[in-house]
């Protein structure tokens, strides 16, 4: 199979993921394509976004919901404040973690958006 071949079925992916169907004869096929790119790298954009927003809310309810069971506690436990306090703290990593990897798919997003197409197209001919 050539690679042209190849880059047409992984569009044709593409576009039944997002419910066009592509008739390669036409003239107006880069157009479209270009568009298709920047929707993609949008959509990256925005669930990067999204994802960075859930998890300061997370990280926020657990601050508050570990604050209010060591408050509320009837005992006074060094343990039991240092399990709160330490899942707490493994949550925040966690989450950390996630905020870390959506910043730089943000970064890779303004300054290098090829990089997320390339990353998108070769994930999808792996899992073909």
């Amino acid at each position: 199979m050539e690679v042209s071949e190849q880059i047409i079925q992984v569009l044709d992916a593409l576009g039944k993921k997002f419910g066009i169907a592509v008739d390669w004869s036409q003239q107006n096929v880069l157009p479209w394509l270009e568009k298709l790119a920047e929707k993609l790298v949008a959509y990256e954009l925005y669930s990067s976004v999204a994802w960075i927003g859930i998890a300061v809310v997370a990280i926020a309810a657990g601050f508050v919901l570990a604050w209010i069971l060591v408050r509320n506690s009837n005992t006074w436990d060094a343990d039991y404040r240092f399990f709160i306090w330490g899942c707490y703290t493994a949550f925040c990593v966690v989450f950390i973690a996630v905020i870390g990897r959506q910043v730089f798919d943000i970064v890779a997003c303004k300054i290098f958006p090829e990089k997320v197409l390339l990353d998108y197209i070769t994930k999808t001919a792996s899992t073909r």
